[in-house]
């Protein structure tokens, strides 16, 4: 009954979610990948993203990039409503399950690819911060007229494929919550 420290989360979610994971090399050629990428952003990252450690971080949360579990784990387990552990595993395998029919090929899946048009993704949300969000995610995130697949549109076919400004609208959504006193 002790819970699972957050260091031992990537393991639980990824044994729980996944029989195979695939060659450790390519997990650690991912990692090699984004920890390259965050070197070069230099100021535009947080400065723990630069840290030989976080390399390793994205090894272990491997397939998923750390701020995905993390931001579960740190932000939105403190809803009452949230159990921590079963909680975020059963967002996380509605998340998986819908990547995997939409055959998203992402190398690691962030908060970004988090689809709030699924209604079950969606229902996972809505049940800790209030129904009234609902309107929120339709209007300006992931509805039929939603605000930030407009902009994906407006930005032409070079751009649009890269649903630049939906990623965002997702990463912020799941990002702005927790179960303090103010949210959203």
């Amino acid at each position: 009954y002790t819970p699972v420290e957050v260091e031992e989360i990537y393991e639980v979610v990824r044994s729980r979610l996944f029989e195979d994971l695939g060659d450790i090399q390519e997990h650690r050629a991912v990692a090699e990948e984004y920890f390259s990428l965050y070197q070069k952003l230099g100021e535009d990252v947080p400065s723990e993203c630069k840290e030989v450690s976080y390399r390793e971080r994205i090894v272990r949360a491997f397939p998923f990039h750390p701020e995905t579990i993390d931001i579960l784990f740190e932000r939105w387990a403190t809803f009452p409503t949230f159990q921590r552990t079963r909680g975020a595993l059963r967002l996380l395998a509605e998340i998986v399950a819908d990547l995997y029919k939409r055959e998203h090929t992402a190398p690691l899946i962030q908060p970004a690819h988090i689809n709030l048009a699924n209604s079950a993704i969606r229902r996972e949300f809505i049940k800790h911060i209030g129904n009234e969000f609902e309107g929120v995610i339709a209007s300006d995130i992931d509805g039929p007229t939603a605000k930030a697949p407009k902009i994906d549109r407006e930005m032409g076919t070079e751009y649009s494929k890269f649903r630049i400004a939906t990623g965002l609208a997702r990463s912020i959504f799941f990002y702005s919550f927790s179960g303090g006193e103010r949210k959203g």
